[in-house]
């Protein structure tokens, strides 16, 4: 078990079952001595084991393995709902001319996580999607996670209870678990899908979900198999703390001999690219800012207006009605952030608004079957959705990093080079003024022996650090919006996030320091 403090929890265990994966035992003493009974065994940076699943993906097709020499390219993309798979081989033993693949063949996967004793490895199944052929004895597959009756026209009603309750009914419907970060909503109603899949369903529950007016949820099944049910605003809302994790160095797994080396040491949940953390699980490769606030903004406006005409219940005349949408911001963050309203000097905001006409309602005693903010929570879910992809940091990891999942929020700590003295002097005398010059993460911290205050496993910190500057724009706390595990020959496997922050901070210039 994992010794992270997930804010969201489990609170149904999946009974979905995978296919079993075997591979030929060529470690054990036994195996060894009846295939070479001259060959020393014992050699632990040697053993397949712990290359397997680390340094490269073991990828099967029914019971077929294909090699790491045999794998081009790999991708378990965690980004949407489901997750996806797609990879490439060079069939040279020509296995797809003797196996298929057939319809109702799998896709199984299995990633072994660097610090496996206290994480669980990957493992999943997937419907074949497709699979396109190139060159001479290459194939191009795709795979969606198999979970049977997700994507089925389903014929079931629900009676009148909360999207808490009927989507852990969908949950065991469908065999796989459920966690969130709630406990409950304030949106009963009885819910029907009517020949509908259940991915739909899901969509149209959760993008009526309500619980109150500083909430908004999102869905999605993670790699373990659990549907998980995600207010995402109180994710935004946490508490800045970091937590005790396993740092890990992934060359291990390369072969590395370990001698007097330590696999891992304890440590903080901290992504950052100090060069001192190279080669373990929290090391950023690289990173680049993204922005959409633009596209965003013209397309979802600053807010939202929603109008409809409810016809009253036959006793009481009809009327109008206009109500907006204001997206959320994190309760104090205007004292010291930028919020997501455009130039701070400018009013803009208050006229870039758009309307949603949603016709007639009904108004009678039940609502027409509808919660009594089922219109306002659509708007209330999609506007807020939309605002926190205005600007993100996509980063790249070196190394997988299990104790990450989607939505958690988490801290970074981006080191850049300082271009002068006079610019490191000024910056360090900026921490000591705004109080962040103290050790821990991500706020403190200018040094290497600062920041993330720990030390790579089998390495110590390093002098290249001291003349680095904290990039005090792009340090802080993220929420974790897409994951997506990538490898390329020879490995291993890495890490690809894209992580969302609502309101940023004040660029040193503009503070006069």
């Amino acid at each position: 078990m994992s010794n992270l403090e997930r804010s969201i929890v489990t609170l149904i265990e999946p009974t979905i079952k995978v296919d079993k994966l075997m591979v030929e035992d060529s470690e054990s003493k036994k195996a060894v001595d009846e295939k070479n009974p001259a060959a020393p065994s014992g050699d632990d940076k040697l053993k397949q084991s712990n290359r397997l699943g680390q340094v490269s993906p073991v990828i099967f097709i029914n019971t077929t393995k294909f090699e790491e020499a045999e794998i081009e390219n790999f991708e378990l993309d965690m980004y949407g709902p489901v997750p996806t798979i797609n990879f490439s081989i060079i069939d040279a033993n020509r296995k797809m001319n003797i196996t298929g693949p057939l319809d109702g063949d799998v896709i199984s996967l299995y990633l072994k996580p660097p610090d496996d004793k206290n994480q669980r490895p990957i493992r999943i199944d997937f419907d074949i999607s497709s699979m396109d052929p190139f060159g001479d004895a290459g194939f191009r597959f795709n795979g969606l996670m198999k979970v049977p009756g997700l994507y089925a026209e389903t014929n079931k009603s629900f009676p009148k209870d909360s999207s808490f309750n009927h989507l852990q009914d969908v949950a065991e419907f469908l065999k796989i678990g459920f966690a969130s970060n709630e406990t409950a909503t304030e949106d009963k109603m009885v819910r029907l899908c009517p020949y509908v899949n259940l991915n739909e369903f899901l969509d149209e529950t959760v993008n009526s979900s309500y619980k109150d007016d500083d909430s908004f949820f999102c869905w999605f099944i993670d790699p373990y198999y659990y549907l998980n049910y995600v207010n995402v605003n109180k994710q935004f809302s946490l508490d800045d703390k970091t937590d005790p994790i396993n740092i890990t160095n992934g060359n291990l797994g390369l072969g590395w001999d370990q001698g007097e080396t330590e696999k891992s040491i304890k440590g903080s949940l901290v992504l950052t690219n100090r060069s001192d953390m190279s080669s373990t699980n929290v090391y950023i490769k690289s990173f680049s800012l993204e922005n959409n606030a633009a596209s965003v903004a013209l397309s979802e406006g600053y807010k939202r207006y929603v109008q409809y005409y409810n016809v009253g219940d036959g006793t009481a005349k009809g009327e109008y009605v206009s109500n907006f949408v204001d997206p959320l911001t994190t309760k104090g963050a205007e004292e010291k952030l930028i919020l997501p309203k455009g130039r701070r000097d400018e009013d803009r905001y208050k006229t870039q608004v758009k309307y949603k006409w949603l016709g007639k309602i009904s108004g009678d005693a039940d609502g027409g079957n509808m919660h009594d903010n089922f219109i306002f929570s659509e708007v209330l879910n999609h506007q807020n959705k939309k605002e926190i992809t205005k600007q993100s940091l996509k980063i790249e990891m070196e190394q997988m990093n299990f104790y990450i999942y989607k939505y958690m929020r988490i801290p970074v700590l981006i080191y850049q080079g300082a271009e002068n003295n006079a610019e490191f002097n000024k910056l360090n005398q900026r921490d000591k003024d705004l109080g962040e010059d103290k050790p821990g993460a991500p706020e403190g911290g200018r040094n290497a022996e600062q920041g993330n205050n720990q030390t790579a496993p089998g390495g110590k910190v390093g002098d290249d650090q001291r003349d680095s500057i904290k990039n005090e724009f792009l340090t802080g706390y993220y929420v974790v919006s897409g994951i997506r595990y990538k490898w390329t020959s020879p490995g291993p496997v890495s890490m690809e996030m894209t992580l969302l922050r609502r309101e940023w901070p004040i660029p040193a210039k503009s503070k006069n320091y």
